[in-house]
């Protein structure tokens, strides 16, 4: 018989399959000489809104005056993010100070790039109403600097995912200068890391390269078939705090908001939170 822990680690892992599947790597142009040099840059997620397709990703990472220089590598092909992008940073904004977002809307050219490759996770599995637990895990799938490797003279990158679980961290948010119904903050002790293949407490990376990156929660976690889980979106990963074991990310409430005023698309409103 299996037991409660082997099964949530089996659950995970189907889980986190489903979530690479909408979770890319971005990465910088360095040089636009054959060979292209790139470095690792940023995680983003994929998600379809009505007929519409963006990427969701961390606003600090994207240098605004080299748009032209980020892309995603579909095998060994370098496709440029063409589209529009708006951040959630400005000086009227104060209320924003941390939510750290960058939406892209993606050019149809890019999409249908990516469709070869990836899938654009549905609004039925993105949660913008999502309540904080802290009896249950949430779940990290990201692409840190330290685990890939760009191996030149062979024209191949190798990236490892990270995949974690974690949970809400008890910290005063206001410590953080964060807030609650905007922001979610985790535990992030990385010598007590929980996940990945040796479902036992390990030494995780340094978190640079995830940022932009999902965090996930399992709404429902006993199913006949473990193969039909279904990992819901509650917000983006943007900020380590080493010095409180923590990291920060925006809840998809804000982000959601940020993208029908900024997008004027015709998707719900969250019911915790509006920009005006």
């Amino acid at each position: 018989m299996i037991n409660l822990m082997d099964y949530y680690n089996e659950l995970s892992d189907e889980a986190a399959k489903k979530i690479l599947k909408c979770t890319v790597q971005i990465f910088k142009r360095i040089t636009i000489i054959e060979p292209i040099a790139l470095e690792p840059y940023a995680s983003g997620v994929l998600v379809q809104l009505s007929d519409r397709f963006f990427m969701v990703t961390a606003s600090h990472v994207i240098d605004t005056e080299n748009l032209e220089n980020l892309g995603i590598l579909i095998d060994s092909s370098f496709t440029i993010l063409n589209g529009k992008v708006v951040f959630s940073k400005s000086e009227k904004d104060k209320e924003l100070d941390q939510v750290d977002i960058a939406v892209w809307e993606l050019a149809k050219e890019v999409v249908v790039d990516l469709q070869s490759k990836f899938t654009f996770l549905d609004l039925k599995c993105i949660d913008i109403n999502h309540a904080i637990v802290t009896d249950r895990p949430y779940l990290l799938v990201g692409y840190p600097i330290s685990r890939t490797k760009i191996i030149y003279t062979l024209k191949k990158v190798k990236s490892e995912p990270f995949v974690f679980t974690t949970k809400a961290s008890n910290i005063e948010y206001t410590r953080l200068n964060c807030n609650k119904n905007i922001n979610i903050v985790l535990d992030y002790e990385k010598e007590k890391i929980l996940g990945e293949k040796t479902k036992g407490v390990h030494t995780g990376p340094d978190p640079y390269g995830i940022s932009g990156s999902g965090i996930w929660y399992l709404p429902k976690l006993i199913y006949k078939d473990i193969k039909n889980v279904e990992p819901h979106l509650i917000g983006i990963l943007h900020t380590w705090v080493e010095a409180e074991n923590v990291i920060i990310g925006s809840k998809m409430n804000i982000i959601n908001e940020l993208i029908i005023e900024k997008f004027n698309i015709d998707i719900p409103h969250s019911s915790t939170i509006g920009l005006s």
